[in-house]
């Protein structure tokens, strides 16, 4: 059984670590939720990168692979059988994978994050990819005030 740590072992007192360092937002994922929305909205999803057959865009639950540069997408069902090819521990989700078409090891949880939130969670998808206005103008008027 593989363990994934996302802690550091040997933390200095001052650094928060455990449950206490979880991102409370979604701003780590900012870049892999804005390459799935750009995928899905010129519907490029093309064939599905395991079993090969055509991903209908709008329809089913299509997972992309997470690493930079890779647009590989795939049935999620395809995604957890290729992950749990040749595993002998019974387990019913993978926790690791290799994307077939990068070669890149892929977190499943971090392509379930992204796919359950692009389904459920558009408001907060917009709420992240949206563009902040500069405060220069804010401060500027700000100063003019003060002198």
């Amino acid at each position: 059984m593989r363990i994934l740590t996302d802690f550091a072992e040997d933390a200095a007192p001052d650094e928060t670590t455990g449950v206490h360092a979880l991102p409370l937002d979604y701003k780590p994922m900012k870049d892999y939720v804005q390459k799935a929305r750009d995928v899905v909205a010129f519907e490029r999803e093309g064939a599905c990168v395991h079993c090969g057959e055509a991903l209908e865009s709008g329809h089913g639950l299509h997972a992309l692979c997470p690493l930079e540069g890779c647009t590989a997408m795939g049935h999620l069902d395809c995604w957890s059988r290729h992950g749990l090819a040749g595993d002998g521990d019974g387990n019913l989700i993978p926790d690791l994978c290799t994307c077939v078409a990068c070669g890149g090891e892929v977190r499943w949880s971090d392509m379930v994050r992204e796919l359950s939130l692009r389904i459920r969670g558009e408001k907060e998808v917009t709420q992240l990819l949206r563009k902040r206005k500069e405060r220069k103008k804010k401060t500027a008027k700000a100063d003019e005030v003060d002198d």
